[in-house]
């Protein structure tokens, strides 16, 4: 699975001030490279834990950052430690991580193997689940999915982990395959998938639509996130979408994948100087 790209070399701390235009601030800006501890400036993905914990997923290796300092830490065994793309946590402390040696796991209280260090990098005390690799999303029941070729709902039993596909059924493309990029949860428990080709929405009763991208670019700058009333915000390219999801109720059934193109009710052109809290 390729990741979405979140990619800053080196990696920056913005502390923004409050105040909602910012046109004519300079914001105060410190730059942290591998020589403050950071595992690489390669960073893949940054996420912030239930503790208040900042995360790096590197090239080289797994970086938290506790506001005053990195401690990065080795994954894996073999002599050339994987790549980090990608962590998540679940609920009672559990973290996924995804690595380009497949999909590892540990619990925030345990994080170092004991007189285990490689150079000045302790080892993650960090469990190898499979060689797949993708983010693991944890929904509002404790539901385990997981993206890779596919959709699947990950099932843990007594420490063995199971993968069951729960296949979108997406539109196949001969020149350009579909790749599974991110997901979020919406308001109402859809699982809301960015792909190459468009945004699929995964119902609570298992139906599936995709919003196509009526665009020229198969690979682009992504992310999508859920906004508190609801509405999904998806950034593909050099463009953001704003979507205010249907009800359920109101999609039809149709056998297979319900596809429409993602064409904008209207759409708001933000010049480069001009504030976005003054736009509705």
């Amino acid at each position: 699975m390729k990741q979405a790209i979140r990619r800053w070399i080196p990696f920056c701390l913005i502390c923004i001030g409050a105040g909602a235009d910012l046109r004519a601030e300079r914001l105060p800006i410190r730059i942290y490279t591998s020589a403050d501890g950071l595992g690489s400036t390669f960073v893949d993905y940054v996420t912030r834990d239930s503790r208040g914990f900042m995360w790096f997923c590197t090239r080289d290796g797994l970086s938290r950052f506790d506001g005053a300092r990195f401690i990065t830490y080795r994954v894996g065994d073999t002599k050339s430690p994987p790549g980090i793309d990608g962590l998540s946590e679940t609920s009672g402390g559990v973290f996924w991580i995804s690595t380009t040696g497949g999909l590892y796991r540990f619990t925030a209280g345990d994080l170092s193997r004991p007189n285990e260090t490689s150079g000045d990098r302790p080892f993650l005390n960090a469990q190898h689940v499979d060689d797949r690799r993708g983010i693991i999303l944890e929904d509002r029941h404790g539901a385990l999915w997981a993206l890779g070729d596919d959709l699947y709902r990950v099932h843990d039993r007594n420490g063995a982990v199971e993968f069951e596909k729960a296949p979108l059924n997406l539109p196949r493309r001969a020149d350009a395959p579909i790749s599974l990029l991110h997901m979020v949860e919406g308001a109402d428990g859809s699982l809301w998938i960015q792909t190459n080709h468009g945004l699929a929405r995964r119902l609570p009763d298992g139906r599936v639509t995709l919003l196509r991208y009526e665009s020229t670019q198969r690979w682009a700058g992504t992310a999508v996130a859920v906004e508190r009333t609801g509405r999904i915000w998806v950034g593909w390219g050099a463009e953001i979408f704003v979507i205010t999801p249907a009800p359920a109720t109101a999609i039809p059934s149709v056998e297979g994948t319900l596809t429409s193109p993602l064409t904008p009710s209207r759409t708001l052109a933000i010049e480069p100087d001009q504030a976005l809290s003054r736009n509705p």
